[in-house]
């Protein structure tokens, strides 16, 4: 697939107030325990824009991992920090949600929202003014082919549509940071060329923290983790 030059809306919610010598994300020493299980140890990695992928087998973390930084789950005082700030203060934890754009493993399936609903869902969530949500929400389906879908529920939807419908909704507003738990699974081949091209062109003002197994991402930062005993 050629490479094309992307049409993009303003970045609805600003540019995150980063410190000149800080990155973005910097994730410091950190370890964290999930019921009485310790799942990582002593993580440390940092970036501002590109893409970060986390490799690792089944139970070495990767969506662990994720999860924190996404805000999920709570991280531990002074381990991720998003444009300098620690997300473990609750002031810095509710502006990191408003801004950075989150595709967990696995999505609702049981709305009975339409496509275009959902993203406008999404959307009002990420705080895009009014005015503005019908422009971005017609540039995401523009942007990830999903058209043909706008008028479908999304219960209705396959495995594969959703996928894509939530990657569409993680992308409004073109956050400075994604985090993306595996998102080509499930897609055919034409749509992982769309969605990996859409990614690339993200990455060039925005930093993809991204776990996918599956692919073989090429050109970028990576952090291996290990299962734990």
């Amino acid at each position: 697939m050629g490479q094309r030059e992307e049409e993009v809306l303003p970045s609805c919610n600003g540019k995150l107030p980063i410190e000149v010598n800080d990155p973005l994300l910097r994730v410091a020493h950190l370890s964290f325990s999930f019921r009485r299980r310790e799942v990582l140890r002593e993580v440390t990695f940092e970036g501002t824009t590109g893409f970060i992928v986390i490799h690792g087998p089944n139970g070495s973390g990767k969506s662990t991992l994720l999860n924190l930084v996404a805000t999920v789950l709570s991280a531990p005082r002074e381990t991720i920090f998003i444009a300098g700030q620690d997300i473990a203060r609750p002031s810095a934890r509710n502006k990191a949600r408003r801004t950075l754009g989150y595709l967990p493993q696995t999505t609702d399936s049981t709305s009975f929202l339409r496509v275009t609903e959902w993203l406008e869902y999404g959307a009002w969530l990420r705080d895009i003014p009014s005015r503005g949500r019908r422009d971005h929400v017609a540039h995401a389906l523009d942007t990830w082919a999903l058209r043909p879908l706008a008028e479908q529920r999304m219960r209705a939807l396959s495995v594969g549509q959703r996928r894509r419908v939530d990657l569409a909704r993680a992308c409004l507003g073109r956050p400075d940071l994604l985090v993306l738990d595996e998102p080509l699974a499930a897609l055919d081949s034409n749509h992982r060329a769309l969605v990996e091209e859409n990614l690339t062109l993200l990455s060039r003002q925005a930093l993809i923290l991204i776990s996918d197994p599956a692919h073989d991402w090429t050109g970028v930062q990576s952090v291996e983790l290990d299962p734990l005993s």
